[in-house]
């Protein structure tokens, strides 16, 4: 690994259906959310985005998402990135995709972002079933 200055923080990390880089390395956020209802189980959610970035250092680094089941009953990877800082202005976003992502119960998953194999954030994630709700 380069040099490293410190290590990055992480700027921002968000949950949505989709991200797309824009002209002047822009970021476009579609869909966000914070919870997902579902009438049965299991439920298919079609598309699961995060997005991480991280500055504030220089060098070199792993960024890693995870999606969490409750009780950690499934851990699915949903990449891993090796991130190279040129120095303490530069931006790096990792961003993790999963398709049709398969939900076999209600209840609070979590993604988690590790940066060199540490936990940095966990964002919740609650699951629930519309039909109990009311």
């Amino acid at each position: 690994m380069a040099d490293r200055v410190n290590k990055p923080s992480l700027i921002y990390a968000h949950i949505c259906e989709d991200v797309r880089m824009e002209m002047g390395d822009k970021v476009s956020l579609m869909g966000l959310f914070d919870s997902i209802l579902a009438k049965e189980f299991p439920a298919i959610h079609p598309r699961l985005a995060v997005v991480a970035a991280w500055g504030g250092a220089m060098g070199e680094f792993k960024s890693q998402i995870l999606l969490v089941a409750p009780g950690e009953s499934q851990i699915t990877d949903l990449g891993s990135a090796n991130i190279r800082l040129a120095n303490e202005k530069h931006v790096h976003r990792h961003i993790g995709i999963h398709y049709n992502w398969r939900i076999p119960a209600p209840g609070i998953y979590e993604v988690r972002i590790l940066l060199d194999g540490d936990l940095v954030r966990t964002l919740r994630l609650p699951v629930e079933d519309v039909r109990r709700i009311q």
